[in-house]
């Protein structure tokens, strides 16, 4: 059998080299974000920031982002409740992208997180 020559670097030095481009793009948006300040950052002005990365890319940093607590969004109630999310979907503070035409989440590194009492009277916190 012939050895497949389709890829010229192993895995493991692959893995290497994504981490470090993850890395290094989730510090590039961390950035961002807090360059931004009070005002928050949206997917689609990190976007137009790194155009260097795809949609696709990016996107996924925003969500390692929020889970390691480095980038913050501002809850402003819940839904209905689900099978999924018994107390209801959690809704976010969003604002109009006039780029896009639509509402976006916005994201703040949580020093400048607004506070979630002045936007809403329902179930807040910061998540």
């Amino acid at each position: 059998m012939n050895a497949r020559n389709s890829d010229p670097e192993p895995s493991h030095q692959s893995a290497a080299a994504s981490a470090e481009v993850s890395g290094k793009l989730r510090a590039r948006i961390v950035r961002l974000a807090r360059a931004a300040g009070s005002k928050g950052i949206s997917l689609s002005e990190t976007v137009l920031a790194i155009p260097d990365h795809k949609l696709s890319s990016i996107t996924p940093r925003f969500v390692e982002l929020v889970e390691i607590g480095q980038l913050v969004r501002v809850c402003v109630g819940a839904g209905k409740p689900t099978k999924r999310y018994p107390a209801g979907r959690p809704q976010f503070l969003t604002r109009f992208d006039e780029q896009t035409r639509r509402n976006v989440l916005v994201h703040w590194v949580p020093e400048f997180a607004p506070s979630a009492i002045s936007h809403a009277e329902g179930p807040v916190g910061v998540s």
